[in-house]
């Protein structure tokens, strides 16, 4: 089996583990309705396969990998309990370190611009964190060691196009008010690796 058939099988196994791990009574509050759940994400496996399939697999794609693949389990996460879960995140987080501290050692290849953006986001994360989701800080955060700031602000206005159209769609016909930014955050993200990078 190719890489792409194994990262589809290990999605699947991930939400069945995840979503049988509870006992029935424990089980989260479901967000968003299960359609749009397997569309988005139906969408960004997509999208990945889209994005690995038109460029061959060496270590340098390593991170984008491992921000993809998490993104997708973000996105299950978040629609469950409209939170990213803490382990997947820090594991993927340190991950994504031990990589970084295997290819580059302990250089820093991080410009100034990343630097006072990842610091704004600190900021934020730190004094509205009633005001914005800290799942979604958290990821830009993460995100933005590997992208620069233009870039994390295209992926910001194509996250949001998205959030903009679920939305819509799932207030009209589903009549619910609270919805998940990080399905629309992931699928802004390889939208834009796949079109825009």
């Amino acid at each position: 089996m190719n890489i792409w058939v194994n990262t589809f099988l290990l999605v699947i196994i991930f939400i069945i583990f995840h979503y049988f791990s509870f006992k029935k009574s424990d089980r989260p509050v479901i967000y968003l309705p299960n359609s749009m759940i397997l569309f988005l994400l139906i969408l960004q496996i997509g999208l990945f396969i889209a994005y690995f399939k038109q460029h061959s697999f060496n270590h340098t794609l390593f991170p984008i990998m491992l921000i993809t693949v998490s993104g997708i389990f973000f996105t299950f996460s978040d629609s469950y309990y409209l939170m990213i879960s803490p382990i997947i995140y820090y594991a993927s987080v340190f991950l994504s370190i031990i990589y970084h501290l295997y290819d580059y050692g302990f250089q820093i290849n991080l410009t100034v611009s990343q630097i006072t953006l990842i610091v704004f986001l600190i900021i934020i994360h730190t004094f509205f964190n009633d005001w914005i989701g800290q799942g979604d800080i958290k990821l830009l955060i993460w995100w933005s060691c590997y992208f620069s700031p233009l870039e994390i602000y295209s992926i910001l206005f194509i996250a949001s196009f998205v959030g903009i159209c679920y939305g819509l769609i799932i207030k009209h016909y589903f009549k619910r008010n609270i919805l998940p930014f990080i399905p629309a955050l992931v699928t802004g993200l390889l939208i834009y690796i796949n079109f825009c990078s």
